[in-house]
C-alpha cells in the first residue's frame, strides 16, 4: 500500500475562490472516505470586539492584546462536527449550535517555552466579530474550548480558530477544502485535474506523491548532512592522531631516560594516563566553553523571532566528553605500545647520533 500521507487521505482539493465549485465532487459516493471543510465568507478577515486574552504578562506579540486577532472560521458537516466534539471530550447537545474555539500561544517564561490557551472565554460567553470595513457583524455564543484543530486543518500557534456546525450556523459559507481517500488515487487525481484544469482557483494535490517527495528530500538532506559530519569527524580524529603520535615520537629520548633511571612500566603507564586526562579535559574545557558561547550568540536572533529559549544540550555534551576521552585513550595506547617495543639503549644512542 503506497498511502504514505500522514493525514490518512490521498487527495487534497482546495478552492481559493471560496465558492461552491467543489460541491459537485463532495456529493459523490465513490470515495472510501472524505472530509469537507467550509469557511465563512469573512474567513481570515475579521477582528474580535472585546477580545479576552489570558496571557497578559507573557512575552507575546502586541497584536494579541488588541481587538485585531488572526482568526479563521471553519465550518464542519454535522458528522465531522460530532467526531470533533467527541475527540475533545465535549457534549454535542451543548455545543452543536454554538462556536468551539481553539486558540493557543507559544511564549517564553523563566527561560522555558510554554503553551497555553490565549483567551479567557468560557461556556456561554459572547464573541462579536466584524469585518475590517465594519460590516457583517456577527455574534456567537461559546460552547466550549478544544485542544486540537479538526482533521485537515493545520494547527498554527498564535492563531484563533472558531469551529462551527454546518447545520446550525446562520452565516454564509462556502466549501473550501476536500480531503479524499480512494483506492484509485492516480486515476482520480488525473480526472480531478482535468475537470478543474481551467479554474485557476482550484488546486488538486496528490498527498501521497507530495509525501514521497518530502521523504526523498529528507533522505538527500540527511545523506549530505551526516556525510558532512562524518568527514569533519574524521578530519578532527586524524588531526588528534597526528598531534599525539608526533608528540610521543619526539619524546622517545625522554621516556628512555626515565626508564633507564628506574621508572617501572606501571609508573610509566600511570604518568601517560595522567597526561591523557590532562590533554582531554583541557581540550574539553576550551571546546565546550567556546562552543556554548558561539551557540548562544547564534541563538539570540532566533530567540528574538520565535521566543524559543536557549537550552544547554547536556546529552550531546556527555556524548562529546565520552567520545573525546575514548579517542585520546586509544591513540595514546597505540603510541605507547610502539614506544614500549623499542630498546632503551638503542633509543638513547640513536638520539645522540
Amino acid at each position: 500500500d503506497d498511502r504514505l500521507s500522514v493525514t490518512g487521505y490521498d487527495i487534497f482539493v482546495e478552492n481559493y475562490g471560496y465558492d461552491n465549485t467543489l460541491e459537485k465532487i463532495s456529493n459523490e459516493n465513490k470515495y472510501d472516505k472524505m472530509i469537507k471543510l467550509y469557511v465563512t465568507n469573512d474567513f481570515g478577515n475579521v477582528y474580535i470586539k472585546n477580545f479576552k486574552p489570558s496571557c497578559v504578562d507573557c512575552e507575546m506579540n502586541e497584536y494579541i492584546h488588541s481587538e485585531v486577532v488572526d482568526t479563521n472560521k471553519y465550518v464542519l458537516t454535522d458528522a465531522d462536527f460530532k467526531k470533533y466534539v467527541k475527540d475533545n471530550g465535549l457534549d454535542y447537545d451543548s455545543v452543536k449550535d454554538k462556536v468551539i474555539i481553539v486558540g493557543k500561544v507559544k511564549y517564553t517564561a523563566n527561560h522555558k517555552v510554554k503553551i497555553k490557551n490565549w483567551s479567557n472565554y468560557k461556556y456561554n460567553d459572547e464573541i462579536e466579530t466584524k469585518d475590517f470595513d465594519d460590516k457583517n457583524n456577527h455574534k456567537y455564543i461559546v460552547g466550549g474550548t478544544a485542544s486540537t484543530t479538526p482533521t485537515g486543518i493545520p494547527f498554527k500557534y498564535n492563531r484563533f480558530y472558531m469551529i462551527f456546525n454546518k447545520d446550525y450556523i446562520k452565516e454564509d459559507y462556502s466549501l473550501s477544502t476536500v480531503y479524499i481517500k480512494t483506492k484509485d488515487r492516480i486515476n482520480e487525481v488525473k480526472k480531478l485535474t482535468e475537470n478543474f484544469g481551467d479554474n485557476a482557483d482550484i488546486l488538486v494535490t496528490d498527498l501521497v506523491e507530495i509525501e514521497k517527495e518530502i521523504k526523498g528530500e529528507k533522505l538527500i538532506i540527511g545523506i549530505f548532512l551526516y556525510g558532512f559530519i562524518i568527514v569533519i569527524t574524521l578530519i578532527g580524529v586524524s588531526n588528534i592522531f597526528n598531534v599525539i603520535t608526533t608528540n610521543m615520537e619526539l619524546r622517545q629520548k625522554e621516556f628512555a631516560m626515565l626508564k633507564s633511571v628506574g621508572m617501572t612500566k606501571k609508573e610509566f603507564n600511570r604518568m601517560i594516563n595522567l597526561e591523557m586526562l590532562f590533554y582531554s579535559f583541557k581540550s574539553l574545557v576550551y571546546g565546550l566553553t567556546l562552543g556554548l558561547i558561539f551557540s548562544y550568540l547564534i541563538h539570540i536572533p532566533i530567540q528574538n523571532r520565535t521566543g524559543l529559549s536557549f537550552n544547554i544540550p547536556f546529552s550531546s555534551i556527555i556524548i562529546s566528553i565520552v567520545f573525546v576521552l575514548l579517542i585520546v585513550f586509544i591513540i595514546m595506547k597505540y603510541s605507547i605500545s610502539k614506544i614500549n617495543k623499542q630498546n632503551i639503549i638503542e633509543t638513547i644512542r640513536n638520539d645522540n647520533i
